[in-house]
């Protein structure tokens, strides 16, 4: 299962519009936003149903961030960068 993943858009506003028209109609909203000037590089918006965002939009010139793809898994794991360089990730959200 896919817990998460990211894509990078070139028109932050645009694209935000774009996703949440497109993903209404499936039930995932814009739930979490938050600007460069709180994370301290680049606008993010995550969207899915509360409490957890499964798609990430990341606000920077499409192919200069990499890829990021988390799969759900039942075992606390970490993540590894493949041979292109995109971040593969295996995440468990049950207390350790």
């Amino acid at each position: 299962m896919i817990d998460r993943t990211g894509i990078v858009v070139s028109d932050f506003e645009q694209s935000k519009s774009f996703y949440a028209a497109a993903l209404k109609p499936i039930a995932l909203l814009l739930i979490a936003e938050y600007s460069a000037s709180t994370t301290g590089s680049t606008d993010i918006a995550g969207f899915g149903q509360p409490p957890e965002a499964e798609l990430w939009l990341t606000h920077a010139n499409p192919g200069s961030v990499r890829v990021h793809v988390a799969f759900r898994v039942h075992n606390h794991a970490a993540f590894v960068l493949d041979p292109d360089g995109y971040n593969i990730e295996a995440v468990c959200h049950e207390p350790k």
